[in-house]
């Protein structure tokens, strides 16, 4: 009797793994004097897995640009994965995250979007680092962290 052996039974498609390398670091909005303005600085993560930055201010819609993906270009559904925007240190003048939840895993099944903004319009510096972590749900070993990304928000004369 003939044997036949099929290969690749049960073998379902491979789970990407999370890559957060595309991020710019540090990420910088300068205003070159004071005005009634804030300079900010930005990052948003998307749910198709692109991840898009933006630099400038108060006064502007921001125009968010990709730079690079968290997950790679396969279908993906993004509820299966979460994110950690974890806020380190704050040095220098004020500045303020806001947007998105921070300090705790969120899934991203919505965009995420984090903006640091520097609380006042007078001359000064305002920096923040941050470590990031994506991590798939059902396996939290399956995940990709950057650690010391530095956000700036600086008004100088």
């Amino acid at each position: 009797m003939p044997m036949f052996v099929i290969a690749g039974i049960g073998a379902g498609p491979s789970t990407p793994n999370p890559d957060l390398s595309d991020i710019n670091d540090p990420l910088l909005s300068t205003e070159v004097s004071p005005t009634s303005d804030r300079p900010i600085s930005a990052i948003k993560f998307l749910t198709n897995g692109d991840i898009e930055e933006a630099t400038g201010d108060t006064g502007e819609v921001l125009s968010y640009s990709k730079v690079g993906t968290w997950l790679p270009s396969v279908p993906i559904d993004s509820s299966d994965w979460e994110l950690n925007f974890t806020i380190d240190s704050e040095t220098g003048a004020a500045g303020t995250w806001t947007g998105s939840t921070t300090d705790s895993y969120v899934t991203l099944d919505s965009i995420r979007t984090f903006l640091w903004t520097k609380d006042t319009t007078s001359n000064g510096t305002a920096n923040s680092e941050v470590t990031c972590t994506v991590r798939q749900v059902s396996d939290t070993g399956n995940s990709a962290s950057r650690s010391n990304l530095t956000y700036t928000a600086e008004i100088s004369a």
